[in-house]
């Protein structure tokens, strides 16, 4: 599952900053749209420069650190799951 907000009649992933929350707080779907900042027909655009998108991997929460890479290529930097069920994980955090 991935970390949603709601934008006008669609999802679209949370854009989370180093150090936040991914938890059950957040609201968790199946799937997302995501539009990088310069698609032209896109309702939502964002920035997906360097910044963490949370995860659920059954009970576990992760994130995955993803970078911009031209217009529209994404690419992974990093990622990371709390191995212990229905546990916090903070973006950046390593152990």
């Amino acid at each position: 599952s991935i970390a949603n907000q709601d934008n006008e009649n669609f999802w679209s992933p949370v854009q989370f900053n180093e150090k936040d929350t991914v938890n059950k707080l957040n609201t968790w779907r199946k799937n997302s749209i995501l539009f990088l900042h310069n698609s032209v027909f896109s309702p939502y655009e964002c920035d997906f420069s360097d910044c963490y998108i949370g995860i659920k991997m059954n009970n576990n929460f992760g994130y995955i650190k993803v970078g911009k890479q031209g217009d529209y290529g994404l690419v992974i930097k990093e990622y990371a799951i709390n191995k212990t069920a229905n546990n916090i994980i903070i973006c950046g955090q390593k152990e």
